[in-house]
């Protein structure tokens, strides 16, 4: 699995936000996903309304294709100041989405890899996710990201806290982020591990033959 940098252009925050009509100066939490029951959303917006009352400037912003399990939050959830639902938006939008937000988050427990995150640091973003599925083997907690345990929504909570009250520790995970992707995670650079893979099978084939 590996990302276009080309199309993930690192784009100016305050346009992004001005385009999406975000205010300048605030925190903005972003959740982009399918909004189905396993990616987390109902525990974000939990968190976010435990938030709020210490952060009356925070946003949050989801965004994803609905679902059923979406539909049934819509109702105890869209009343909040500063929450801004979105369903499908274009490539555009999401590249403008991840460089106006301040943290990704995605507490999913069923992840196979999570490309999201790459996304987000291609956009040199510090990203929250769950100890689950594929999460902690993509995410270095606590170089380029952080990692909560599934459920725990006041942890979560914390854990958005922390980075929105560091935003100098947000920026160096962020861009550790930036660096891992550009030395792993390019769509070349997987190319080139599969090339080497093959390679490697060929040799020792030969070596068995002679």
């Amino acid at each position: 699995i590996g990302v276009k940098l080309e199309e993930l252009p690192r784009r100016d925050p305050l346009e992004c936000r001005r385009r999406l009509g975000l205010p300048a100066g605030a925190p903005v939490l972003l959740f982009l996903g399918r909004k189905i029951a396993y990616k987390g959303l109902a525990g974000v917006l939990e968190a976010f309304s435990i938030l709020q009352p210490r952060h009356p400037d925070l946003w949050l912003v989801a965004a994803g294709p609905p679902t059923g399990d979406s539909a049934k939050l819509r109702p105890a959830w869209n009343h909040l100041p500063h929450y801004l639902d979105l369903d499908e938006v274009s490539d555009d939008q999401k590249s403008d989405l991840l460089n106006a937000c301040d943290v990704l988050l995605l507490p999913s427990t069923a992840e196979a890899f999570g490309i999201v995150f790459l996304e987000a640091w291609a956009a040199g973003k510090p990203v929250i996710g769950a100890r689950a599925g594929a999460i902690p083997w993509v995410i270095d907690a606590e170089r380029d990201g952080l990692l909560v345990t599934p459920g725990d929504t006041a942890g979560l909570a914390a854990q958005i806290e922390r980075l929105i009250n560091d935003p100098a520790l947000a920026r160096q995970m962020g861009e550790a982020g930036w660096q891992k992707v550009q030395a792993r995670y390019t769509v070349g650079r997987i190319a080139q591990v599969i090339e080497a893979g093959y390679h490697q099978v060929l040799h020792n084939e030969q070596r068995k033959c002679l």
